[in-house]
């Protein structure tokens, strides 16, 4: 497989976790406290690589994901009903 391949492979791998956590937030029964949840857990996953030699792709990756998972919780929660 070569690089380009193996790229547009993750490609679609994320896609289809995308698609997949939409879902899970879009049915979650408490949407606010999800959205309190995946920050925090999202926050540890960036500080646990704080300070190490990871490359800036991989972190400007989780940023990017975080950013559009917090995004979309956010708008969901928006307008999920008050219980």
């Amino acid at each position: 497989m070569s690089d380009t391949d193996r790229i547009d492979f993750l490609q679609g791998q994320i896609q289809v976790l995308l698609a997949f956590s939409f879902a899970m937030i879009e049915t979650h029964p408490d949407r606010r406290q999800l959205l309190v949840y995946l920050n925090q857990n999202l926050e540890g996953t960036l500080a646990k690589i704080s300070g190490t030699a990871v490359p800036e792709p991989l972190v400007d990756g989780i940023q990017d994901m975080k950013d559009r998972l917090l995004e979309y919780a956010i708008k969901s929660a928006a307008r999920q009903p008050s219980a």
